[in-house]
């Protein structure tokens, strides 16, 4: 009897013990489980920080590459001036000690004298003057030398450093990753074990849960990030060769060759789109033009440019960028870049429509100059966006170019200039987009995905708005089309492949010549384009003179 009561009595113990351990073990579960969600969250910015470093790393090793060609570029040209310098030294005191042995041959004595032992020792004496003399400039000469490559041997081995450091951050990341570990960032420290005792007031709860907050790298006091500027610089290659001087010069001219061949081809599309509405017979078989010329015509043409524009591009790209499928890859995997590269291809688009427009309606001598105009909204957004305020310099250029707008539109109706002046404010904005991104996707990817999106909204507006032919004009507007394409093809092969030669700064400052060469080539290509005042070849002038001032202006502070 007294054994059954005390089992009885312990009963309802043991159920209460049972009760508390299961709750304990609910508790912990619980807290496990948020332990593992808040793991997984920052696992996956960790993943997406370890993208940026490497985008990072990959644009901190092309930037020191080119530093290190400019380095020798730099010590190219000063060497060759202090030899120069050496030379003419050399050659001065030759000259002189030559002057005063003669000066006193002739003082102290009434004729030259003969070739005796004396006089042969005083030639001897200038000789061996001479000699140390050049032994000295030559020693000067050599030091000069060996200092300047400890300079380079210690910037070699900074950079050197720098890349370790990166390398080693970027392998301690990715191997705390592959343990299924979340770095702890310096400056936070973690609890040895979990806290179970009851919250203080104005503890940080989540969910009756106690948590760290984790700041990120470039949240910590002292830590830095690093701020890509904008692309304006030399397209590198990403293992580039150094080069000698007269062998650079020789690729400089290439480039500015092929750069000037693709600006004449972008101004022989304006002129053929122009031929094509307004008709010419100056060259081959004529043009008959169009009865009228609007949005959706050059839509049309722009359709069939992209036609056989976008299948080129896809071929030629890859042999000119070897990392572009990579480079679209990541530009698609990255929001802001997606972002701007969407962007900047509608801008793109809605400037070509335009720009067809207008040389379709007001001629191409007059489109080609006011689309160039594009400086006047780019300056003040870049400065509103950028904060990069404009100098002495560019406001008078953007005063002379906007006296050149005026002039050229003084002749003409507001109304008739509404698609040349859209066509410029579109390709402002795309240059300012472009601005926002082209440092992290280079210049043949972004064009080609560029394109791509223009052939989708250009056939979008085909299938909403056929084109409606009203005259016999199918087999000229088509094969017009085409051949814009092949054009188009050919040009673009000679800017990228410039582009990559000369960078985007020269190339930007041969493309600012495109209005007077477009002007040029309309005069002499059509018979019915419109008959230019000399007031509009003044304002031609002064757009030319604005954009190229401005092109040489950002290649001086480069």
């Amino acid at each position: 009897m007294g054994e059954s009561e005390s089992q009885g009595s312990n009963d309802p113990l043991l159920q209460s013990l049972d009760d508390d351990f299961q709750a304990l073990q609910r508790h912990f579960a619980d807290q496990l489980a948020k332990d593992i969600e808040y793991l997984q969250t920052e696992k996956q910015r960790l993943i997406s920080d370890l993208e940026a470093l490497r985008v990072e790393y990959d644009q901190l090793y092309i930037d020191y590459q080119s530093l290190r060609n400019e380095a020798d570029v730099t010590l190219s040209k000063r060497e060759l001036a202090q030899q120069n310098a050496w030379a003419k030294r050399l050659a001065r005191v030759l000259a002189q000690n030559l002057r005063d042995d003669l000066h006193a041959y002739v003082t102290n004595s009434v004729e030259l004298p003969t070739p005796t032992q004396d006089w042969l020792h005083a030639l001897d004496d200038t000789l061996n003057r001479s000699v140390k003399a050049l032994q000295q400039d030559l020693s000067s000469y050599q030091s000069t030398i060996a200092q300047q490559l400890t300079r380079m041997q210690t910037m070699e081995q900074q950079g050197e450093v720098l890349l370790a450091n990166l390398v080693e951050r970027l392998s301690n990341q990715l191997g705390d990753l592959q343990l299924g570990q979340a770095p702890t960032p310096p400056g936070t420290t973690l609890p040895s074990a979990l806290d179970n005792r009851p919250l203080g007031d104005g503890s940080p709860v989540v969910d009756s849960r106690t948590y760290i907050e984790r700041p990120r790298p470039d949240q910590i006091a002292g830590a830095t990030r690093r701020v890509v500027p904008p692309y304006g610089g030399q397209t590198v290659d990403p293992s580039p060769v150094l080069v000698n001087e007269p062998k650079r010069d020789r690729i400089l001219k290439k480039g500015m060759v092929l750069c000037g061949i693709a600006t004449f081809g972008f101004s022989a599309i304006t002129v053929l789109v122009g031929a094509l509405s307004l008709g010419s017979n100056r060259f081959g078989p004529a043009l008959t033009g169009l009865d009228s010329f609007n949005f959706f015509n050059a839509n049309a043409l722009l359709w069939l440019q992209l036609v056989v524009l976008i299948p080129s591009l896809a071929i030629l790209a890859p042999q000119l960028y070897r990392s572009l499928w990579r480079d679209i890859g990541q530009s698609l995997r990255s929001t802001p870049r997606l972002f701007a590269l969407l962007g900047g291809g509608v801008f793109y688009f809605f400037a070509q429509v335009f720009l067809f427009q207008a040389a379709g309606t007001l001629g191409p001598a007059v489109a080609a100059p006011l689309l160039f105009a594009y400086p006047l909204l780019v300056v003040p957004l870049l400065w509103w966006l950028n904060g990069d305020r404009p100098n002495l310099l560019r406001g008078v250029v953007m005063l002379a170019m906007a006296m050149g707008v005026v002039l050229i539109l003084r002749p003409l109706s507001l109304t008739s200039a509404i698609a040349a002046l859209l066509s410029a404010t579109a390709f402002s904005l795309y240059v300012v987009t472009n601005s926002l991104n082209t440092r992290q996707s280079h210049p043949i990817s972004a064009g080609l995905v560029q394109h791509g999106l223009m052939g989708v909204l250009s056939s979008i507006i085909l299938l909403i708005r056929p084109l409606v032919v009203t005259q016999d004009f199918t087999s000229q507007f088509v094969l017009g089309g085409l051949g814009l394409g092949l054009l188009a093809s050919i040009s673009y092969f000679f800017y990228y492949t410039g582009l990559r030669l000369v960078g985007g700064l020269r190339t930007a400052l041969v493309a600012a010549t495109t209005p007077i060469v477009t002007a040029l080539l309309a005069i002499m290509a059509l018979t019915n384009q419109p008959t230019l005042q000399m007031i509009q070849w003044t304002g031609i002038i002064l757009i030319t003179l604005g954009g190229i001032t401005l092109a040489a202006d950002r290649l001086s502070r480069q």
